[in-house]
């Protein structure tokens, strides 16, 4: 289950936009589907999370945690810039940030 952390600046990001970025989810189960596992947008976690005033960074940062998986790692630039492709769709063009996507080795195991 990919896990997606969305760091925002609360002066530049509002509730509208925040609604919206829950349908990125769609996107990113398809874009880290593999040709062993399909990805549904259910398996996407999402979690929100204001940025403290004094950070400096982008107003907008989507950072997705996957498991490492060698279809993954060949075309990680392609799936980062589809992933990237949407989010600008959803926000808008006034919004400045970046997607991050870390495939790491990691088990799950759901209660």
């Amino acid at each position: 289950m990919p896990l997606v952390s969305i760091i925002y600046q609360e002066r530049a990001v509002g509730p509208e936009v925040l609604l919206r970025l829950y349908e990125l989810r769609q996107t990113i189960a398809e874009q880290l589907s593999t040709s062993e596992s399909e990805l549904t947008e259910d398996q996407i976690q999402l979690n929100y999370e204001r940025a403290h005033p004094f950070n400096i960074g982008r107003e907008l940062q989507v950072i997705v945690k996957a498991n490492r998986h060698p279809e993954r790692l060949g075309t990680i630039d392609e799936r980062t810039q589809q992933i990237s492709a949407q989010l600008k769709k959803l926000i808008g063009p006034k919004i400045h940030g970046f997607v991050y996507i870390r495939l790491t080795e990691g088990g799950l195991e759901s209660f």
